[in-house]
C-alpha cells in the first residue's frame, strides 16, 4: 500500500548552502492542490523525503509524529487506530475502521488491509476530525491519506537503497520512472524486507516475531491532451511474519507455589492449568507455532477531465486480502488457547467528483459506492492440553471460588451460562471452534460542499452527506466436545449453531459548517463544526452465541466542535499551527469479552476535550526544531454499561492517553560542494494508556518515552550516499496491546512494542 504529498520549496537553497527558511507545504485534503496553510483542517503532513528521513516505513509509525494519534498492534495485520481518542476496539476481520484509509484517493475499509507498508511514497496526510464532506466513507475519528509517488511526464529516472540492521534485517527499496513518449509515463516500485525475531522463545529455543515482506506496484499516466489525463495502477503483497507473542498474566491465585521458584517473586497469578507466567517481555514460553500471513493484490483506475465549467474526477478500486493466522493466546507451554484466523476479504469503489474554483463561490459535489465481502473460517481450539494429557485443570470447588491474584480484579464469570458445580461432574467440555461466516456490505452516499468568499478575507464553508449502509451476514459455529468427569471450575459450554444472520439498513445525514478568517497571508483564523457517522455492523465475534450474531450494533455519532490557528511567523522560519477541539460522542461502539465471546455493543456515550499544537522552526541555517503536541484532559465515558451490569462511567477511553509529544531537531549542513551531512533525533512521550474500557492497570501502559536517532551522508554530485538509523535508542520495554481473556481460562494477555533497532543502508538515484 502507498502514502504520498507534495512538499516543495519555493525558497530553494543552494546545495552547498544550509535551508534558512521552512518548506512551503502543498496539500491536496480539499481536492484541490493548495497550502497547508490554507486549509481549514487540523492536519499532519509528511512528505517522501521526511518519511525517509525518520525511517517511517509502516503506517505504526506516524504516531511517531502525529499529535492524539495512537497505534496499537495487537494484532500486526488489523490494527487499532486512534485519533483523538476515538478508536475501533476490535480484532475481527469485519471490523468497522473509525480512521478511514485513503490510498491514492480510493477507500480501504477492510480490517486486514488497515497495517500500510510505506515505500515510495509522496506524502501522507492525517486529517483529524470527521470529513464526511470530502470524502468517500463516513467515519468519526478523521481521515489518513496515502499518496503514492506518481509517474512524472518527461522523465527517466531511478533509485534504489539497500541495508541491513539488527535482528539479520535485510531490506531493499527500488523505483523506476519511464517517460513513453511526450503524453505517456510509467513508474515501478518494489520494497523487500526480511527479519528475524527479537522474541526469545525458551520453550522451543526458537526466535519469535520474525517478519518478512514485498511489494510491488506498477502506474501508467496518460495525458492525450491537456484537459484529461488517466492513471492506472496495480499493485501486490505479500506479509509473512508472526502473530504478537504476548506476554499472558495469571489472575488466579497461586496454590502454594514451591519456595524455590525462580520465579516465586515475579508471580502475579497463575491460569487454569496453574502455571506461572513470565513476567518479562521479548520472551515467551509458547508452545505452538504461530504465523500471520497475508497476500494482497489490487488496481485502481483514476481519470480526470475539463468541463469546462467543473473539474471532473473518476476513481475506480478494487481489492483482494487473503489472511492466514495462528495464535497461541496463553503463552505458555499448554496448549490452552490457540485462536486460527482465515479469510478472503474483496472491495470495489466508484466514486464521482465534480468540483469548481471558479469566483468567489466555489463548490464540490461527490457519489461514493462501496462494496465489501467477507469469507471467514477461523479455527479455535481449546483445552488441547486436556485430550492429549500434558496438563490438568486446577481444583475450584465452584466458580465463585476462584480468587483473584493480590492486586487484580476479581475473575470474570458470567453465572448465567455456568451449571452448578455439582452438574459439571462428567460434562463436556468444548474443545475447539470451526467458526465463520460470508458478509456482505454496500454503502451509497451522495456529499458536497460550497463555500463563499464573503469578503476578502473571510469565508465560509457549508457541506452535507447522505449516506445509505446495508450489511448482510450468514454465520455458523460448529463445536467439538471432550469428556472431563473430574472436571470442576468455570467452563463456559455453549452448543454452536448452524446458521444465524440477519440483513440491516441505517441512513444518516451529516454535516459540516466552517468560518475562516485570513489575518494576514501568514496567518488564518478558523471554527469548525463536523458531524461524523460509523455505520452499524454485525457482530463477527460471536462465535458461542447466535443471539449475538442477530442482534446488530447500531451506528454510532460524533459532533465535532474546533478552532484552530494556521500561522507562519518571521519570513517562513517559523510555524505554528493550533486547533483545540470538543467531541461528543453518541452510541459509541465498544468491544467487551462477554460470555467467552467478544462482543460489539452501543454501550457509551462519551466526551472528548483537547488540543493540539504543531510547530516548525529554523532557529539558524541548517538547523530545523520541530514540536508535535497532543493534550486530551478529558476523554472519558459518559453512561456506560458493559451489558452485564457493570458501570464504567467515567473510565478513560482506551488509547487516548492525556499527553502525546514529539520534540525533534535535525541539522542539515553542507560540508563541501559536493557532500551534505545530516543528523538528527526525536523524542517521543505519551502518558498512562488504557487497552481496556475497564482500566484495568496491569492491562495499561504507564507514561513513557522512546528516542530516535539518525543521520546520513550524501554526495550531492553523483546522488548517493549512506543513512542510519536508530530506533528506541535505550531499549525501552513498552506494552502496545492488552486483552482481557478471563472465563474460563484465567488469565489476560499483553502485548509488548519492538525493542531497540538499528539500520545502515546505502541508497543512490540515477536521473
Amino acid at each position: 500500500m502507498l502514502l504520498s504529498s507534495t512538499v516543495q520549496g519555493q525558497d530553494v537553497a543552494r546545495p552547498d548552502e544550509p535551508r534558512a527558511v521552512l518548506e512551503e507545504v502543498v496539500v491536496s485534503a480539499q481536492w484541490r492542490d493548495e497550502r497547508l496553510q490554507d486549509v481549514p483542517i487540523a492536519t499532519t503532513v509528511l512528505s517522501g523525503s521526511e518519511l525517509r528521513r525518520d525511517g517511517i516505513i509502516h503506517s505504526s509509525r506516524l504516531a511517531q509524529v502525529t499529535p492524539n494519534l495512537t497505534y496499537s498492534g495487537g494484532f500486526e495485520t488489523i490494527p487499532k487506530i486512534a485519533l483523538r481518542g476515538v478508536v475501533t476496539n476490535d480484532f475481527i476481520q469485519n471490523l468497522n475502521p473509525a480512521v478511514g484509509t485513503y490510498v491514492d484517493d480510493v477507500y480501504v475499509g477492510l480490517g486486514t488491509a488497515q497495517a500500510m507498508q510505506l515505500y515510495d511514497m509522496e506524502r501522507v496526510e492525517v486529517l483529524r476530525g470527521p470529513q464526511g464532506t470530502l470524502y468517500g466513507k463516513n467515519t468519526t475519528a478523521g481521515a489518513i491519506n496515502y499518496v503514492s509517488a506518481k509517474p512524472r511526464l518527461g522523465s527517466t529516472d531511478a533509485s534504489l537503497s539497500a541495508g541491513v540492521g539488527s535482528y539479520d534485517l535485510r531490506e531493499a527499496d527500488a523505483a523506476l520512472n519511464a517517460a513513453i513518449g511526450e503524453r505517456a509515463a510509467s513508474r515501478v516500485s518494489l520494497t523487500w524486507r526480511d527479519r528475524g525475531g527479537f522474541v526469545d522463545n525458551l520453550h522451543t529455543g526458537r526466535n519469535a516475531r520474525a517478519l518478512k515482506f514485498w511489494g510491488a506496484r506498477g502506474q501508467l499516466f496518460l495525458k492525450p491532451s491537456d484537459g484529461f489525463d488517466a492513471l492506472l495502477k496495480v499493485f501486490a503483497g505479500e506479509r509473512d511474519g508472526d502473530a504478537l507473542n504476548r506476554m499472558t498474566i495469571g489472575t488466579l491465585s497461586p496454590v502454594a507455589p514451591a519456595p524455590g521458584s525462580p520465579r516465586r517473586s515475579q508471580l502475579h497469578g497463575i491460569h487454569i492449568t496453574g502455571y506461572e507466567p513470565l513476567r518479562a517481555p521479548h520472551v515467551t514460553e509458547s508452545d505452538g507455532p504461530t504465523y500471520d500471513r497475508v497476500d494482497e493484490q489490487g488496481a485502481s483506475l483514476t481519470m480526470r477531465g475539463d468541463l469546462g465549467f467543473a473539474e471532473i474526477k473518476a476513481i475506480t478500486g478494487y481489492g483482494r486480502v487473503e489472511r492466514d493466522a495462528l495464535d497461541d493466546v496463553d503463552g505458555s507451554p499448554h496448549s490452552l488457547l490457540q485462536l486460527g484466523y482465515g479469510n478472503v476479504s474483496r472491495f470495489v469503489s466508484q466514486e464521482l467528483r465534480l468540483s469548481s474554483e471558479e469566483g468567489r463561490f466555489s463548490w464540490k459535489a461527490g457519489a461514493h459506492f462501496y462494496e465489501e465481502r467477507h469469507d471467514v473460517d477461523n479455527r479455535f481450539r481449546f483445552f488441547d492440553c486436556l485430550r492429549i494429557g500434558t496438563c490438568s485443570l486446577l481444583p475450584l470447588s465452584v466458580p465463585g471460588d476462584a480468587p483473584a491474584a493480590a492486586g487484580y480484579p476479581p475473575f470474570a464469570y458470567f453465572p448465567e451460562v455456568f451449571p452448578p458445580a455439582p452438574e459439571l461432574a462428567g460434562a463436556s467440555i468444548a474443545t475447539s471452534v470451526n467458526w465463520g461466516y460470508e458478509q456482505e456490505n454496500r454503502s451509497y452516499a451522495a456529499f458536497g460542499e460550497g463555500s463563499l468568499q464573503l469578503t476578502d478575507r473571510l469565508t465560509t464553508t457549508l457541506g452535507l452527506r447522505h449516506t445509505t449502509e446495508r450489511r448482510v451476514i450468514d454465520a455458523y459455529s460448529h463445536v467439538s466436545f471432550i469428556e472431563a468427569a473430574d472436571y470442576r471450575g468455570p467452563l463456559r459450554l455453549f452448543p454452536g449453531y448452524d446458521s444465524a444472520g440477519g440483513s440491516k439498513r441505517w441512513d444518516n445525514v451529516s454535516g459540516r459548517f466552517v468560518l475562516e478568517y485570513e489575518l494576514s497571508r501568514d496567518a488564518l483564523l478558523y471554527a469548525s463544526v463536523a458531524t461524523g457517522f460509523r455505520s452499524g455492523n454485525w457482530n463477527g465475534g460471536a462465535y458461542s452465541s447466535p443471539a449475538g450474531i442477530r442482534v446488530p450494533v447500531d451506528p454510532e455519532t460524533l459532533a465535532s466542535y474546533e478552532l484552530g490557528l494556521k500561522s507562519e511567523w518571521f519570513d517562513r522560519r517559523l510555524r505554528a499551527n493550533l486547533s483545540g477541539f470538543y467531541s461528543d460522542y453518541e452510541d459509541l461502539q465498544v468491544s467487551v469479552f462477554a460470555n467467552s465471546t467478544q462482543m460489539q455493543l452501543n454501550a457509551a456515550n462519551a466526551e472528548i476535550f483537547g488540543a493540539e499544537a504543531e510547530l516548525a522552526a529554523v532557529p539558524v541555517p541548517g538547523l530545523t526544531a520541530r514540536l508535535a503536541l497532543g493534550w486530551m484532559p478529558t476523554a472519558k465515558y459518559v453512561d456506560f454499561n458493559d451489558g452485564r451490569g457493570v458501570d464504567l462511567s467515567g473510565n478513560r477511553m482506551i488509547l487516548a492517553p492525556e499527553v502525546t509529544a514529539t520534540a525533534a531537531l535535525d541539522f542539515d549542513y553542507p560540508i563541501s560542494s559536493r557532500w551534505t551531512v545530516s543528523a538528527g533525533g526525536d523524542v517521543r512521550y505519551q502518558t498512562r494508556t488504557h487497552f481496556t474500557v475497564y482500566n484495568h492497570q496491569h492491562l495499561s501502559q504507564g507514561e513513557f518515552a522512546t528516542t530516535n536517532l539518525r543521520a546520513s551522508l550524501h554526495n550531492l554530485e553523483r546522488d548517493y550516499g549512506v543513512r542510519l538509523l536508530v530506533r528506541n535508542l535505550f531499549d525501552k520495554a513498552y506494552g502496545v496491546d492488552g486483552n482481557t481473556i478471563g472465563a474460563p481460562f484465567g488469565f489476560d494477555a499483553y502485548a509488548w512494542g519492538e525493542p531497540r533497532m538499528w539500520s545502515a543502508s546505502f541508497f543512490v538515484n540515477f536521473n
